[in-house]
């Protein structure tokens, strides 16, 4: 009878000794401290965006509500989907049971969907931007933007589907030995399928699509500002010495007084400085206009370099595995770790390269230059 009642207490002393053994190797250590790195940056740096959108109202513009759902979608990465996959490498087995398998499986397409298609509308967004100026931004509105992103989010939540009503079929969670279970939600090839082809290829097409198109519309209305520029001086140029050679010819035929001279140049002095004055101030719109642009494009730029450095290699693998039949355990690992640095790195570049995030951050009190 004691035998039996100090069987549970056996077994869970050998649950509490399996996992101290688990810290005790060093390279789960280096893992744990990793990954909560990665975790901390990804909630904290999240975070301040979405804490600068609700403190910093001249933010709250239509394309900056892009990059905040973006900041929602990276935040519940950091906080959700990283401890997640976080406990299964450490301890070499699923710890929540079958519905957090579940409840991971769908958090983890349905942020996966959403964050690559929001960068796909960012840059839809810059594009109309450059390729319509004004007439778009006339007609942008919050309202707008707020309905796709909601498209985007229920589209995302949609491919999720198959974990909600078909779990045990598309979610393998079995057990592997005695109190040791795993969870994988990667393991149909046509669920693998879909989400790379839906979630990853094309969204890579269009962003790469959309940015080529930017860059070539941002030289074109650079070299038509330039013409228009020149042609402007010039325009004014001849007028100057169309007037001028009025003046001498009025001179040649007719006397004038001293004070009507007077007043001639007088004329003259204020045309030419109210002609430069025009002039400088097209200039520094001009250059205004230009390095808004280019910073623009620069952000998303670099925000799509982060997102393919990390993706591309993890979706390569899982094309690889599927097409030929590869088991590529570790590498696989490896390149899923490498996916959620794509949620902490996101914050640091609306930091640097953006000037009215950069603002909202230093009114905030953060250290920025």
């Amino acid at each position: 009878m004691d035998s039996v009642t100090d069987l549970p207490s056996v077994n869970s002393t050998e649950k509490v000794v399996r996992l101290a053994e688990v810290f005790i190797k060093p390279e789960n250590i280096i893992l744990l401290i990793v990954e909560l790195i990665l975790m901390t940056l990804a909630s904290f740096g999240n975070g301040i965006v979405l804490a600068s959108w609700l403190t910093h109202r001249p933010i709250r513009t239509p394309s900056n509500l892009l990059l905040i759902s973006l900041a929602v979608c990276d935040f519940l990465g950091g906080a959700i989907v990283i401890p997640f996959t976080s406990l299964q490498l450490l301890f070499n087995q699923w710890l929540l049971g079958f519905l957090g398998c579940q409840l991971s499986a769908i958090i983890g397409s349905t942020l996966l969907f959403v964050g690559s298609n929001h960068l796909v509308l960012i840059a839809v967004d810059r594009y109309m931007i450059v390729q319509y100026g004004t007439v778009y931004l006339n007609q942008r509105s919050l309202r707008s933007c707020a309905k796709s992103i909601a498209f985007v989010w229920l589209v995302g939540f949609l491919t999720s589907c198959p974990y909600l009503l078909d779990p045990k079929g598309s979610i393998q969670y079995k057990e592997t030995s005695p109190d040791k279970y795993t969870c994988n939600y990667r393991h149909l090839e046509s669920n693998i399928l879909c989400q790379d082809i839906f979630s990853l290829l094309v969204p890579s097409i269009l962003m790469v699509y959309f940015y080529i198109k930017i860059f070539f519309g941002i030289s074109k209305n650079l070299k038509t500002d330039l013409v228009n520029q020149k042609f402007g001086e010039t325009c004014n140029d001849l007028v100057t010495i169309n007037v001028s050679q009025d003046e001498s010819n009025y001179n040649d035929n007719f006397k004038t007084t001293a004070a009507d001279s007077i007043e001639i140049q007088q004329d003259d002095s204020t045309e030419s400085a109210m002609k430069s004055e025009v002039s400088r101030s097209e200039k520094k719109k001009l250059a205004s206009t230009i390095k808004k642009s280019r910073r623009a494009a620069r952000t998303l730029g670099i925000l799509i370099l982060c997102f393919s450095v990390c993706f591309y290699p993890f979706m390569c693998v899982s094309m690889l595995q599927i097409v030929f039949g590869f088991r590529l355990t570790f590498v696989s690992a490896v390149f899923s770790f490498l996916s959620q640095v794509n949620s902490a790195v996101n914050p640091f570049v609306y930091g640097v390269h953006s000037k009215d995030f950069r603002a909202a951050f230093k009114r905030m009190g953060l250290p920025l230059r």
